[in-house]
């Protein structure tokens, strides 16, 4: 690797760890980046090597979208770049759907309680559309989405919207006093996060009235426009 080359890295690793890091105390976990442990893709979901990944990141007004595992460390890089919009009416996406085991199959029945003593389980949850986020407070980008999110449940009264995290419920509440986050937050749901499958960070299932699960999400740009769309066509069922 001639001298150059190993430059650009150290310069790219310094930024991508600047962006992830963003406002998290200096504290709390931080950040690692490892080229040999991150997957990267590109804004379709495609794997990439991380040669294909530094000519990407070349490309003008290109986009970084980390998807973070539970330690902190960056699980999946996708790289974004123009063009970003299909037409002029869109908006920005940047999210990719995935699939994992739970893939339009149905919720395995839990019951969880939110932060303020509220019950939620798979029974009482019967012929609503519910929009899991699973995330946790270290996480940069799910910290940078919640004000599209709280926009969602602003517009969306009828759709039940539930926030699992790992975090002890203690943190949770320390959270937010910063931050305000309007989805029913659901601590110290470890085992449900791990039921579901959850490997990276921030995650959206979406479940029909059914109990069904029809779409997996993951990313953190322009959430807010992919989860309406898919609300609309449920809603349509």
């Amino acid at each position: 690797m001639n001298h150059k080359y190993r430059t650009f890295i150290s310069f790219l690793t310094c930024f991508i760890l600047s962006f992830c890091l963003g406002n998290i105390n200096a504290q709390e976990k931080q950040v690692s980046l490892d080229p040999k442990k991150t997957t990267f893709k590109d804004s379709q979901g495609r794997e990439i090597t991380f040669s294909d990944f530094i000519e990407l990141t070349a490309v003008p007004d290109h986009i970084l979208d980390p998807v973070f595992n539970a330690d902190g460390e960056l699980l999946e890089m996708y790289v974004i770049y123009p063009p970003f919009q299909s037409n002029k009416s869109e908006e920005v996406e940047t999210v990719v759907e995935k699939k994992n085991d739970f893939f339009e199959m149905e919720v395995p029945n839990f019951s969880l309680t939110n932060i303020e003593g509220q019950a939620f389980d798979k029974e009482n949850l019967q012929n609503k559309i519910v929009v899991f986020n699973f995330w946790f407070t270290n996480c940069g980008p799910c910290r940078e989405e919640i004000p599209q999110l709280n926009e969602l449940v602003s517009e969306h009264p009828n759709v039940v919207f539930l926030a699992p995290t790992f975090d002890k419920k203690a943190k949770v509440q320390n959270f937010i006093t910063k931050q305000s986050f309007d989805y029913h937050i659901l601590a110290d749901a470890k085992d449900f996060v791990n039921q579901m499958g959850i490997i990276g960070y921030p995650t959206h299932m979406v479940m029909d009235k059914n109990g069904k699960v029809r779409s997996i999400l993951t990313g953190s740009h322009n959430m807010k426009t992919r989860l309406k769309k898919l609300i609309a066509d449920i809603e349509q069922l």
